[in-house]
């Protein structure tokens, strides 16, 4: 009876909908030179080109991937799964 308890939990959590965020780097400005942007400015990131992108589910890094195209629209292949302990499994 528990089993299936438990079965039944694990089916309701799985339909819960979470934000997925796709990280392609990160800087520092300061507020001046942010309230100055405007179009066509560039903002330069921590982030090497060939470097994998971060794959972020509630804060948590959850794995890394690479940008691909899929039908006209950008899409992330994953290359690599992080584990609770920090671990990447490829």
């Amino acid at each position: 009876m528990a089993d299936a308890q438990n079965q039944n939990q694990a089916s309701f959590l799985g339909d819960i909908p979470v934000e997925v965020v796709v990280e392609l780097g990160r800087t520092t400005m300061v507020l001046r030179d942010l309230a100055s942007l405007d179009t066509d400015d560039v903002i330069e990131l921590n982030q090497p080109m060939d470097k994998p992108l971060d794959v972020v589910v509630g804060g948590k890094l959850i794995a890394r991937g690479e940008l691909v195209m899929v039908a006209e629209r950008m899409a992330l292949r994953i290359t690599e799964l992080v584990s609770s302990s920090g671990n990447t499994e490829k």
